[in-house]
């Protein structure tokens, strides 16, 4: 194995109710040169979960690990079956916070990944969790904090990990980190449009109209890869206009991560680069992803010269309307509380943060 020897975990009496809970090995990689040797398991691994987030696919974890890993320091947990296949994934790395405290977080950070968790092959979720607790307290001197970010509301990982942690004493601190608004697509436009406020309804019905003359046709999509480089560039540039700080964030390491994981994405039919254009430029854009029967809504930007049109939200509802017309059943605006995510039908589904001391909780959270 990659940078540290298996344990075979010949002992479980991490239960969960009367849940079964397989004996599986461990081992901790080390190295970043794991991302390499796991991808064909890793991608294999994804076809049987049942509700694995697009964050959670070798192609994100690798692009975000590669961009990002100065600093941090590797600690990633597989579990493998008795029959030696690869059944979980436990993509951590360590750091150490302004108290020296040696963190265990999540590939992916919380900045840049709207979902994250522990990967698990259906069936085996609670056998992966007691897998993973069972390496942490066999390897108790090498970390102080578990801190995991962006965890769904419906994750195994909340209710599994947590019991199994408070079992061997640890304390255990859960939030709602924040909201990722979910739109419910019905089968039609016009159900759409009834299915929205009055005044929502009239607002996205009159800014539409009112950009039609202006704006061009439909929606443009970058639908080759002789055209992404380009067109990220384009991106950029509506990204970094379109509001104050957003410079900053595109950062010129983001925006390595942004073309690095745009390619892979591409290749393997995930990436939804699209635009709006007004007097033959591109004057807002829209970069998301497919998977499944949804659409997530990445990231965004417009040219504020053309913000008296409300472009950003002409493309969103034409973005709608397309979704709607392939039979998508859901489009999902990800992580943030903005207005406009609400007054176009998203509904707030929480994501939580589960944090975990080997220690008690610090006096300021308890």
């Amino acid at each position: 194995m990659d940078g540290g020897a298996a344990i075979r975990m010949t002992k479980l009496d991490l239960r969960v109710g009367e849940e079964p809970v397989a004996l599986l090995e461990t081992a901790c990689h080390r190295k970043s040169g794991a991302f390499g040797k796991l991808r064909q398991e890793w991608m294999a691994v994804l076809d049987h979960v049942s509700s694995a987030p697009i964050f959670l696919t070798w192609q994100w974890q690798s692009a975000w690990w590669e961009a990002f890993e100065s600093g941090k320091e590797l600690f990633l947990l597989t579990h493998r079956s008795e029959q030696g296949r690869l059944v979980g994934v436990c993509p951590f790395y360590r750091t150490s916070s302004g108290s020296e405290a040696r963190v265990l977080r999540l590939v992916g950070g919380f900045d840049l990944s709207d979902y994250l968790d522990l990967l698990c092959v259906a069936g085996f979720e609670a056998a992966v969790c007691a897998a993973t607790v069972q390496y942490l307290v066999s390897h108790d001197g090498e970390w102080d904090v578990l801190d995991l970010h962006c965890l769904p509301a419906d994750s195994p990982t909340r209710r599994v990990l947590l019991a199994l942690c408070q079992q061997h004493g640890y304390s255990v601190r859960e939030v709602v980190e924040e909201e990722c608004p979910v739109l419910i697509l019905p089968d039609t436009w016009g159900e759409y449009l009834r299915g929205l406020s009055g005044k929502d309804r009239h607002e996205l019905r009159r800014k539409m109209r009112r950009a039609a003359p202006a704006v061009a046709p439909g929606i443009e999509r970058v639908s080759s890869d002789k055209e992404l480089e380009a067109a990220l560039e384009d991106f950029f540039s509506l990204h970094r206009g379109s509001g104050p700080g957003k410079e900053s964030f595109l950062s010129a390491q983001v925006q390595e991560f942004f073309r690095a994981f745009a390619r892979s994405f591409f290749e393997a039919g995930w990436l939804d680069l699209c635009f709006l254009s007004a007097d033959g430029q591109r004057v807002a854009s829209l970069l998301c992803f497919e998977w499944g029967d949804a659409t997530h809504v990445y990231n965004s930007g417009y040219d504020p010269q053309y913000a008296s049109l409300s472009v950003g939200i002409v493309l969103l509802g034409r973005f709608i309307q397309d979704a709607i017309a392939r039979r998508k059943k859901r489009v999902d605006f990800l992580r943030g509380r903005e207005r406009y995510k609400y007054q176009l039908g998203g509904r707030a589904v929480p994501i939580y943060q589960l944090t975990v001391y080997k220690r008690a909780l610090p006096p300021e959270l308890g």
